[in-house]
């Protein structure tokens, strides 16, 4: 299997790590154990019977209800009486699963000499991009940290085109990064030590519902890529506003040097 990638049939997966994160009415809960993940495939869009889930397991009827009363006392399952048989229940889903995942692997990210090998200058699907960030939000998710992570790697990539000179070299090669993919206007401003950077017409943020904070976090891992591998040095993109405007939104972000929190 391609690194990076996790099939989405837990029967058949012997990756070591591998976990689903499931919708329950208690907010998001993660499955790792492969059993349950494999008791929760077999039941995706169907009520199953306990002599019907022997069947599509391949489970013991021991193994079987020991891991069934955990996932119903977790408020994954739920479950009715059979109008056929009442001795009988009819088990079914009432939670809803977002996603796969497994343990962060750094050798499964790409190597590249710059942004065009991530796909991002043939322009980013930014409607499904908002519609995705927006749905995983309203499932309880925060995904700030891997948003703004995904903005430095993507940041990075986009600075490393050789040396430029001083800030206004890296504000070149930012604003034609900006414009080239379709993420709006940049404008920087010299104030004191932190440069100051406002997003115009910033085509990320103020069009998504529910998602529009998170678009801001990946618009400032952008940020701090690109300044942290222009100038060897960590920055950090601290956003400091944002208004509406006729064609998006103006984002400002302060550049500073990043400083432990006991030094701020």
């Amino acid at each position: 299997m391609p690194p990076g990638e996790v099939r989405l049939d837990p029967e058949e997966d012997t990756d070591a790590g591998v976990f689903d994160i499931y919708e329950t009415q208690d907010g998001p809960r993660t499955v790792g154990n492969p059993v349950r993940r494999r008791i929760l495939a077999r039941m995706a869009g169907r009520e199953l019977t306990v002599p019907e889930m022997i069947a599509v397991t391949r489970l013991t009827k021991s193994t079987l209800s020991t891991h069934l009363a955990l996932l119903y006392k977790e408020r994954f399952v739920g479950y009715r009486e059979d109008p056929n048989d009442r001795r009988k229940k009819r088990y079914y889903l009432i939670s809803r699963r977002i996603c796969s995942g497994r343990p962060h692997d750094p050798a499964s990210i790409p190597a590249s000499d710059g942004p065009a090998a991530l796909g991002v200058a043939g322009g980013v699907p930014k409607a499904l991009l908002r519609s995705l960030i927006a749905e995983l939000r309203s499932a309880g998710l925060d995904l700030h940290p891997v948003l703004r992570e995904t903005g430095r790697r993507v940041g990075e990539l986009a600075g490393r085109g050789g040396a430029v000179e001083g800030a206004q070299g890296w504000a070149k090669r930012a604003t034609s990064f900006w414009e080239e993919n379709g993420l709006g206007r940049l404008e920087v401003v010299e104030d004191g030590t932190d440069p100051v950077v406002t997003v115009r017409e910033c085509r990320l943020c103020c069009e998504g519902p529910g998602a529009t904070h998170m678009m801001c976090t990946l618009t400032a891992g952008l940020l701090e890529g690109m300044a942290s591998e222009t100038f060897r040095t960590a920055i950090e993109a601290i956003e400091e506003g944002q208004e509406r405007e006729t064609d998006g939104c103006g984002c400002t972000f302060r550049l500073r040097a990043w400083r432990p929190a006991a030094e701020v």
